[in-house]
């Protein structure tokens, strides 16, 4: 744990990280059930890629190691489940761009030095979609739900996978519970 800050560090050791970690495994989750059940993954896989609706995310830890979600808004898709945040890709945007942009629109804050960690294809509720997970390393500003909905710093061990889309639960499950972020943060 050498170079890891000493909030961190102890996060890093936390037991109950790696027995949530286990739990989850043993229940051998497949994330893709929860979607509406329109293609199968290898149907997902052969859709061309101008032909799907791109999608980014952003995972974004404070110094005390919690990670920045929000809670989805009634009368949406999975309300009041928890994301992190992030939107569609406009046709006219990188996913780069369009991140930095659905930063600034949904939680008011500028992000900096980040890489993708996670994408997948998925069945949503009316469209298949493509979803790319970004690891944030820097970001500027302090968060708020600038579109009404709720934003907070959620502890990593407190995290329920299941209170989130099933597109993000794959996620939860093999690169935060595990603590893989701590060491693509660390490591520069």
């Amino acid at each position: 744990m050498e170079g890891l800050p000493q909030k961190l560090e102890n996060i890093f050791t936390n037991s109950s990280l790696s027995q949530s970690a286990t739990s989850l495994e043993e229940q051998h989750i497949n994330v893709v059930d929860g979607a509406n059940p329109f293609l199968s993954q290898e149907e997902l896989d052969n859709i061309p890629d101008h032909q799907i609706r791109h999608v980014v995310c952003g995972v974004i830890f404070n110094e005390y190691g919690q990670v920045l979600v929000s809670r989805r808004r009634a009368g949406v898709e999975y309300a009041n489940s928890l994301e992190f945040p992030g939107g569609k890709v406009e046709h006219h945007e990188t996913h780069e761009q369009a991140l930095l942009r659905e930063f600034e629109e949904e939680v008011g804050i500028t992000v900096a030095n980040f890489k993708p960690i996670y994408d997948q294809r998925v069945n949503g509720s009316s469209e298949p979609f493509h979803i790319y997970f970004y690891l944030i390393k820097d970001f500027f500003g302090q968060p708020y739900g600038a579109e009404g909905q709720d934003v907070f710093w959620l502890n990593v061990d407190e995290i329920d996978y299941n209170r989130f889309p099933p597109a993000t639960q794959l996620l939860i499950q093999n690169f935060i519970l595990t603590n893989e972020y701590l060491n693509d943060i660390y490591r520069r």
